[in-house]
């Protein structure tokens, strides 16, 4: 099996050979970049199901309902945190962290032994984690395939999304 590694090293040194090239402009960018948000997510409805059995009639007995079950997820906070590291004067580095919590609840009714309506309800944590590069300079945009899932072009910069 051969391994082709030669297009790596030249693609690796065409970025630092860029970065030499780019303007005093962004050299002057700060090196750190930190950015915090929060957020309030809305919560949704999942819809209902009814649990139910074949009646005793043989062989098709009609159904017999068991009980009621809603599904929701209700609102709840949210926060990322994002971290950009200019590695050289061209070319940041990002890594991106985000946490939310919400409540899954299901709202049981209508027992077939009358037993009285409960709620039963359980928290969700969704953790993200992201990692990027940014390129300063829209000609070095042509060096990586447009059809990247996650590549975004904009007036002055590329950004690769990992």
């Amino acid at each position: 099996m051969r391994v082709a590694r030669p297009g790596i090293l030249v693609a690796a040194a065409g970025v630092c050979a860029a970065a030499l090239l780019i303007p005093r402009a962004v050299a002057a960018q700060p090196r750190l970049d930190i950015t915090a948000s929060g957020a309030w997510w809305q919560g949704y409805d999942l819809g209902g199901k009814r649990a139910s059995i074949t009646g005793p009639q043989t062989p098709t007995g009609s159904p017999v309902t068991l009980f009621d079950n809603d599904v929701s997820i209700k609102s709840g906070p949210g926060a990322e945190v994002r971290i950009g590291w200019r590695v050289f004067r061209a070319v940041y580095a990002e890594a991106t962290g985000g946490l939310g919590v919400n409540t899954i609840a299901s709202h049981v009714h209508d027992d077939i032994e009358q037993a009285p309506a409960i709620t039963a309800s359980s928290t969700l944590t969704q953790i993200t984690i992201e990692g990027g590069a940014l390129v300063g300079d829209c000609r070095l945009g042509s060096w990586f395939p447009s059809s990247m899932a996650a590549a975004d072009t904009c007036d002055r910069c590329t950004r690769i999304a990992c």
